[in-house]
């Protein structure tokens, strides 16, 4: 069963470009299934033969020795004609100078080959981007946002979602609920085990378990390993652990340094590969006043709470656990078109998340809180949000619309 992509709306429109395209994000998020399924959108589309569309997968030793071998004779040796080729390159994070030869490949063949890539490390492909500048647009699969799931899950319940949804462009009438308790128990499934496809379409929750533990492997050992060497497995294993039990939460590398017993520095790279590599996202502060608002200290937030889960080896889900709702509100935001922060003072005054200068309180007890009525005269935002489980209302502080909206509708 395939389910359909958000972002496949964005990247159809350079289909017929010339531009390379790049599909970016975590291990097992969908970027093969996503790769096959624009093969054959092309193919359908008549763009290309089938027979004129190439994969390859350079998590294959064997394909990744032919290319790195000569990449310019494993590109020649795929093509029997004049015919325009589309080759769908997977995983090139693997490729030895993998950015400065995809610049030679698509210098020479722009013209009558398609390329399409992916990558499962944001730092490598960021290298790559370098090469090809004006050349290649980027595009990030995360695993499955909430619509994503509930449209594996429930057909109705997903058609219901994305007609009553909150729009952060459009704005938002306040409807009455119908459908709220069958969508907040979806979220909490989707809270605690996550949108990883594979883990999704799993009913059994034992193997959904032991499917996210393998998962967590595969990343260390693929990604860590391979990419950075040994002497960061472990490291980066104490560093995960200590970091899923301080989600949502500001972190000092000083304080993890002398808690993990570990150098400062490596901290720091190590919470930057992470970061790159896409299972956790580091969320800087919003300030303007230099003085009274805080402008260093990151918060961390998991881009799937599965992950974050199995690190902490807890599967329970309670409204105590405010703070997996806000992981859960945070990568629902990324995945709109802006960047996420949140909003701290000296006086540690805090708003959870601030999205495009909108603030977003999560609340497990949704109020309007002291930090938000602080933010709302500072910035005088459009309108303010406070996702909770059930509450769907409209109030007003300082003539500004504050939305009261159960997270399952974001």
């Amino acid at each position: 069963m395939y389910i359909p992509r958000d972002i496949e709306k964005d990247i159809d429109k350079w289909l017929d470009e010339r531009e390379m395209i790049a599909i970016i994000g975590p291990r097992q998020s969908g970027k093969t299934t996503l790769l096959n399924r624009i093969g054959e959108k092309m193919i359908g589309m008549g763009l290309y033969d089938k027979e004129h569309v190439v994969y390859s997968t350079f998590d294959d030793e064997m394909e990744r020795f032919k290319f790195d071998n000569n990449f310019k004779d494993y590109i020649e040796g795929k093509i029997f004609d004049s015919a325009k080729y589309l080759f769908l390159l997977d995983e090139v994070q693997y490729l030895d100078n993998g950015g400065e030869r995809l610049k030679v490949l698509y210098d020479k063949y722009h013209e009558t080959i398609k390329f399409i890539i992916t990558g499962s490390s944001s730092l490598d492909l960021r290298n790559i981007g370098g090469s090809l500048v004006g050349r290649l647009v980027n595009f990030e699969l995360l695993p499955f946002s909430f619509g994503e799931f509930l449209s594996a899950k429930d057909k109705l319940l997903h058609k219901y979602y994305v007609q009553n949804r909150f729009d952060f462009t459009d704005g938002f009438d306040v409807k009455t609920l119908v459908h709220i308790d069958e969508l907040n128990g979806l979220l909490r499934e989707y809270i605690t085990f996550g949108g990883f496809p594979r883990i999704v379409l799993i009913k059994n929750l034992e193997k959904k378990e032991l499917l996210l533990r393998q998962l967590v492997t595969m990343y260390i050992e693929k990604d860590i390993l391979k990419i950075y060497g040994q002497p960061f497995r472990n490291d980066a294993l104490k560093l995960l652990q200590y970091l899923a039990f301080h989600s949502a939460q500001l972190i000092n590398f000083e304080d993890i340094s002398t808690h993990l017993r570990m150098d400062a520095k490596r901290v720091n790279e190590i919470i930057n590969i992470l970061d790159n590599s896409f299972i956790i996202k580091l969320v800087r502060p919003h300030y303007k006043n230099l003085v009274t608002e805080l402008r260093k200290r990151p918060k961390t937030f998991f881009v799937d709470c599965g992950i974050r889960n199995v690190l902490a080896n807890d599967f329970s889900f309670s409204k105590e656990k405010g703070f997996l709702l806000e992981n859960f509100v945070f990568t629902q935001l990324i995945r709109y078109d802006g960047t996420v922060k949140y909003w701290r003072t000296t006086a540690k005054a805090e708003v959870d998340l601030i999205y495009k200068g909108i603030p977003v309180e999560v609340k497990t007890t949704p109020k309007i809180t002291r930090a938000m009525q602080s933010f709302i005269s500072t910035y005088s935002p459009p309108y303010a949000v406070v996702a909770n489980f059930n509450e769907l209302e409209r109030k007003e502080r300082q003539e500004i619309p504050i939305y009261f909206i159960p997270a399952s509708l974001i």
